[in-house]
């Protein structure tokens, strides 16, 4: 899961390519790069559990169960944190 900014101009062309036939992958790409930016961000635990939460309700409006594991995995270590 490379960053777009990373992509050679053939990645970029693949891509594109597969993101137009699949949009899903497209989506759970966008998602991935969110929640990338979060854990990467320099921010409190309080605004980084806000951003989380949003990010939260983006997956489930996507409808990916695999996304779904994501969530219940960090919503599982939060509560023992």
């Amino acid at each position: 899961m490379m960053s777009q900014n990373k992509w050679t101009d053939i990645q970029r062309h693949r891509v594109n390519i597969l993101f137009k036939y699949y949009p899903i992958l497209k989506a759970a790409y966008s998602l991935a790069m969110e929640l990338r930016k979060i854990f990467n961000a320099k921010i409190s635990p309080t605004k980084a559990m806000g951003r989380m939460n949003k990010w939260y309700e983006k997956v489930m409006a996507l409808g990916n169960n695999n996304f779904r594991s994501v969530i219940k995995t960090f919503k599982n270590h939060a509560q023992q944190s």
